[in-house]
């Protein structure tokens, strides 16, 4: 079934990624109700806690707002306690769709959102795309997984392989060491992802994220400390998204004029991401931003997005829970 194939490609006998690992089955819910999902997972986190378990893979997944509370706490409780999560980027939405801003509750600081590549290593199109997505992993159909029973030999595919894949070598990787950080691990699957060939390496972008999952021997590379990732994570990417330009719509990244702030125009849409480096994101980012309200509009509907309500000077503050960081952005809005 669906989980001995995942469990084979993470650390089964005969052909696991890291077979020196100890692997547990946990299985959240009988059916797919997504409540009892969600109550289930935070199940499985405290057996992860209680174990010391360091790394969880989820090939859960269910669209919208449905249980968003509950899942996001049983993420949030893995965070307070350094475990990883790897989540299947396929079951948030379908086929290629960009992942709603609603399902960015998968963004904690410890969780690696993962997408599905061919063996050429091109985007699946059953993998969604969007700013939820970090790696990616192959996941092409015809995988060949074991049954750790021994009964069967079968075959698997999808981001639900990606993951399993991922997770394994995440797990390889704390066999090198185990006092790494998930800050760290991050770091080191971001500096050695491979880019496809349609995409500027060591760039990030909305189809592979940083590229397919490529584990290094450690004693071969510099690993970044935790407070050197601590500060490269600290960094914000400022975007506007959704200008209206002749009845037309179009992405542009703003640049701080010489005085460090950003100039715009009434009317336009102001993104606040942290997204593509992430911070440690164990609240919505958007739950501790302030602006001036006089000038700028929350939106109800997009996370982190405001409208320029009218000309003038404002700021929006941005603070990070968990690190000692706090930004300000200052706006230029003009007519």
């Amino acid at each position: 079934n669906h989980t001995n194939h995942m469990s084979t490609l993470i650390c089964g006998k005969t052909r696991g990624v890291a077979p020196d690992c100890e692997l547990y089955n946990l299985y959240p819910s009988v059916g797919y109700n997504t409540t009892n999902i969600a109550d289930g997972f935070m199940k499985c986190v405290d057996f992860c806690i209680e174990r010391g378990i360091r790394v969880i893979n989820d090939s859960v997944g269910f669209n919208g707002e449905t249980c968003l509370a509950n899942y996001r706490a049983a993420y949030k409780k893995a965070y307070d306690n350094n475990i990883i999560i790897v989540s299947a980027l396929g079951n948030s939405d379908k086929g290629q769709n960009k992942v709603a801003d609603e399902n960015l509750w998968m963004l904690t600081g410890n969780s690696l959102n993962i997408g599905a590549c061919e063996k050429d290593g091109s985007h699946r199109s059953d993998t969604c795309i969007g700013r939820s997505i970090m790696f990616n992993n192959y996941g092409f159909t015809g995988l060949q997984t074991w049954n750790p029973n021994g009964k069967y030999n079968a075959t698997t595919g999808k981001t639900s392989a990606a993951t399993g894949l991922t997770t394994g070598c995440i797990a390889l990787l704390l066999c090198q060491d185990p006092t790494l950080t998930v800050r760290q691990i991050y770091h080191i699957l971001k500096d050695n992802a491979i880019q496809h060939t349609d995409y500027i390496q060591g760039e990030w972008n909305q189809y592979y994220g940083w590229g397919r999952i490529n584990v290094p021997v450690l004693s071969n590379i510099k690993v970044k400390s935790d407070e050197e990732c601590r500060l490269l994570d600290s960094e914000i990417e400022i975007v506007n998204t959704d200008v209206v330009i002749f009845n037309g719509k179009k992405r542009i990244i703003l640049q701080p004029n010489a005085e460090g702030e950003y100039d715009v125009n009434v009317n336009d849409i102001i993104y606040i991401s942290p997204i593509i480096t992430p911070v440690e994101k164990d609240l919505y980012l958007s739950e501790s931003i302030t602006s001036n309200d006089n000038m700028l509009h929350y939106s109800n509907n997009y996370i982190n997005t405001f409208n320029c309500y009218k000309s003038g000077k404002c700021e929006i503050t941005i603070i990070f829970k968990g690190i000692s960081l706090q930004k300000k952005c200052i706006f230029n809005i003009s007519e």
